[in-house]
């Protein structure tokens, strides 16, 4: 950005600058709050994911007759969700199931071997985990998005605008004070030769 090199122009631009600097704490703690809850958010991303991995372990654990049972486990369960909307965090709107309701087949079929009624209770769990994991890591990939449009607004403002700014400013400053002290020495030197002048002008009309 180029200053005009003028009195008014440099006013508009300390305002300016005075505006940028008063704005840069605000987005600065806009960017910690932001990697706070995005830490915060992959811990518990973290955590469900861990806990889930737990289960599938303990599942296969439990139910090793899945490896030659010939049934179909893919349309056993199913699952609605009312919302999806969560607690801003930061500024950010999170994902959290809401009205989650799963569908878990009806147990006692005589058709049905033993082991599936357990089996279906540890599904429907391992079921709402992958539906919270889901959810939270939309969360993560919405704060993400958030932390990184502060970080740029942060670096526009603390980086690049604040900067030039200040070097046109100082650029300036020079430029006016250079031109002041020219006219000043300009100033004397006309003053010099005008009562040069004078003083010449006097000797002729005082002589012989």
């Amino acid at each position: 950005m180029r200053i005009p090199a003028n009195r008014a122009a440099l006013g508009q631009a300390r305002q300016t600058l005075a505006g940028y600097r008063r704005v840069q704490p605000a987005l600065d703690l806009k960017h910690r709050a932001l990697l706070l809850a995005r830490a915060e958010a992959l811990g518990q991303l973290r955590a469900l994911e861990a806990a889930h991995g737990a289960r599938l372990e303990r599942m296969a654990a439990d139910f090793p007759m899945l490896a030659t049972w010939p049934g179909q486990l893919e349309c056993r369960m199913g699952a609605t969700v009312a919302g999806g909307a969560g607690p801003r965090v930061a500024g950010v709107a999170t994902v959290t199931p809401q009205g989650l309701q799963l569908r878990v087949p009806a147990a006692g079929a005589l058709a049905d071997p033993p082991f599936l009624a357990p089996l279906d209770a540890a599904l429907a769990q391992a079921l709402e985990e992958r539906i919270r994991i889901a959810a939270a890591r939309e969360t993560v990939v919405r704060l993400e998005r958030a932390v990184r449009t502060a970080a740029q607004r942060l670096n526009l403002v603390e980086k690049l605008l604040i900067p030039e700014l200040e070097a046109e400013i100082r650029r300036v400053a020079i430029l006016l004070a250079d031109r002041r002290r020219a006219a000043v020495v300009a100033a004397r030197i006309a003053k010099r030769r005008l009562a040069g002048e004078a003083g010449a002008a006097n000797a002729v009309g005082n002589g012989p």
